[in-house]
């Protein structure tokens, strides 16, 4: 069973995702188009011959007319011929089996015939056309390649399986938004089921330049939210194609580099830096040598006061309580943290034992964080070295409270809008504080 195939809105624009809605700071990616207007899901397709079911969903907030040939049909459809709008595939006329207007958030369901021979009017064709004043149609052809579905957007672009399977990782980031650990988990698991099978050697070379693209922002993303070493390799392993045809841009070069410095390849990091002084990267720190901490043990970064290096410490996690407070220098809603808690002389006094980490990101930012424990010698941060170290914890935003006991999260508090969270952390401490039930 194929999964949905995303036509991207027409126009196409730009957004961000993860947007501040929490009063903190979150990693922000931009998204590489708006949500679309148009879903066609493929259900019950039959990869050798073609043939199955296909739905077609209106998410826009306008009405469309859906127009499809004779290979995508339905029962009781009247049959009709029209010119070929406006594409390069000959001058034959296009068979129309059925015109349906779809309201938004409408459905229909098309049975599609076996396709044929070369990219023609003999392979299933949905036409979705809208009225802008004048109605304007875009052409979605239905094309088997690869034993997956294919769609030409328009005239001259191939959304392949590759594109395909990078449109539902993207589905699946925008859908885990509010649980970091669901979303690395879920990414992780569309990522290796659908795409992974795309990097090797001989398939990168295959590919063409639209699809290496395409197979670099996967892993790209998967990177971002995951933070896997195996997918920072294959992120690698496509850079070196995209660079073997002159394709690679300093923009590829600077996501392989927060690649390496998110899965903590700093060895790798550094001779990236160091082949491309004109990005200008951080040289970063050797890597601390650190043992095996154990069960219930995790290993943190500690920053030194003043020369640029990292030592281990192991923490204990299944202590009777712990506050751990996610926190970073560049965040300005951690900033306006810091400054009420210090002007506060309860919860500094309270907060005076938590453990205040960075996330694990695409930067080391360590001049920032040791100019912060300069400033907060009570509040100094430590990196988390990953983020698989605290499974307990379902937002790496900052800044975020997690109150634990016996290792486990009983209370957590995000954000710091600018009427502040003190309320919430002295409720916090008291459910933290409060003795179990028998």
């Amino acid at each position: 069973m194929a999964a949905a195939i995303r036509v991207p809105s027409v126009p196409q624009a730009m957004m961000v995702v993860g947007a501040m809605v929490f009063a903190g700071c979150a990693s922000l990616r931009q998204a590489d188009t708006a949500p679309a207007d148009i879903e066609i899901s493929a259900i019950e397709i039959d990869a050798a011959t073609g043939s199955g079911t296909v739905v077609v969903t209106n998410q826009s907030r306008r009405r469309v007319l859906i127009r499809t040939n004779d290979l995508v049909w339905q029962e009781d459809a009247v049959i009709r011929r029209v010119p070929r709008p406006n594409l390069d595939f000959g001058d034959d006329a296009i068979v129309l089996t059925h015109d349906a207007r779809l309201g938004a958030g409408e459905s229909r369901e098309y049975m599609v015939t076996p396709a044929m021979g070369a990219l023609r009017r003999d392979h299933p064709a949905i036409h979705v056309c809208w009225d802008n004043r004048n109605w304007t149609c875009e052409a979605y052809w239905l094309v088997p390649a690869k034993a997956s579905w294919s769609t030409l957007i328009g005239r001259n672009r191939l959304l392949t399986w590759i594109a395909a399977a990078h449109n539902r990782l993207q589905e699946v980031e925008k859908q885990t938004t509010d649980d970091a650990r669901e979303r690395a988990r879920r990414m992780t698991e569309a990522f290796d089921r659908d795409l992974a099978v795309a990097y090797t050697p001989e398939r990168l070379a295959a590919a063409s330049d639209e699809e290496l693209e395409e197979l670099f922002q996967a892993a790209n993303r998967v990177v971002f939210y995951a933070h896997g070493p195996a997918h920072a390799a294959l992120l690698q392993r496509t850079a070196q194609s995209l660079d073997a045809r002159s394709t690679l841009t300093d923009a590829h070069r600077r996501d392989l580099y927060r690649a390496w410095v998110v899965t903590r390849q700093f060895d790798a990091a550094n001779a990236l830096a160091r082949s491309h002084p004109g990005l200008q990267l951080q040289a970063l720190p050797p890597v601390p040598p650190a043992d095996v901490p154990g069960a219930g043990r995790v290993v943190v970064w500690r920053p030194a006061d003043d020369a640029e290096a990292l030592s281990a410490q192991v923490v204990e996690q299944d202590v009777p309580t712990r506050v751990v407070v996610l926190s970073h220098p560049r965040c300005g809603f951690s900033q306006r943290a810091i400054a009420a808690i210090e002007a506060d002389p309860v919860l500094s006094a309270r907060l005076g034992d938590a453990l205040w980490l960075a996330p694990p990101n695409g930067s080391l930012d360590l001049r920032d964080i040791q100019a912060w424990n300069r400033a907060h010698p009570r509040a100094r941060l430590s990196y988390a070295v990953a983020m698989g170290d605290w499974p307990q914890f379902d937002s790496w935003a900052t800044p975020v409270f997690y109150f634990m006991r016996e290792g486990r999260v009983v209370a957590t508090v995000t954000g710091w809008p600018r009427e502040g969270r003190a309320r919430e952390l002295h409720e916090a401490f008291a459910q933290m504080d409060a003795p179990e039930d028998p």
